[in-house]
């Protein structure tokens, strides 16, 4: 009985840990995923896409960060979606066709662990850069 709580002690502190980073792993993917696909709808909704002609109008257009998040909302799974930060950055200056267009994605993972156990809560973060299209 003494071995079997020793050994079983050892035996199920691993088994957990693996579970645990795979749900890390999994959560990263995710977050990943999520700058990805919010970086590839915000290079397709660029200043042509809209019908923008005035400099002016060009240079003030920005992209919704609560339109990319909705959209990234569609393409990933997470446990909780509400969480998840959404930063769309302009590096050129602005959204015209071959300019570039940051999303950064930010989603605090809590560990399975922290059920039980007191743990703290970790922040993941992503970011993706594309050229605008349209």
């Amino acid at each position: 009985m003494v071995e079997f709580a020793i050994s079983s002690l050892v035996f199920f502190t691993f088994i957990f840990g693996i579970i645990e980073m795979g749900w890390l792993l999994f959560t990263h993917h995710q977050v990943t995923s999520a700058a990805r696909e919010g970086a590839r709808y915000a290079s397709v909704h660029g200043t042509m896409s809209q019908g923008l002609r005035d400099p002016a109008e060009i240079a003030a257009y920005t992209i919704d960060p609560d339109a990319v998040k909705a959209a990234i909302l569609t393409k990933t799974t997470l446990s909780n979606p509400d969480a998840l930060s959404v930063t769309v950055d302009r590096p050129d200056g602005d959204l015209q066709p071959k300019h570039r267009v940051t999303v950064v994605v930010s989603y605090p993972y809590r560990p399975l662990v922290g059920f039980i156990l007191p743990a703290p809560t970790l922040t993941l973060r992503a970011s993706s850069t594309m050229i605008v299209h349209y």
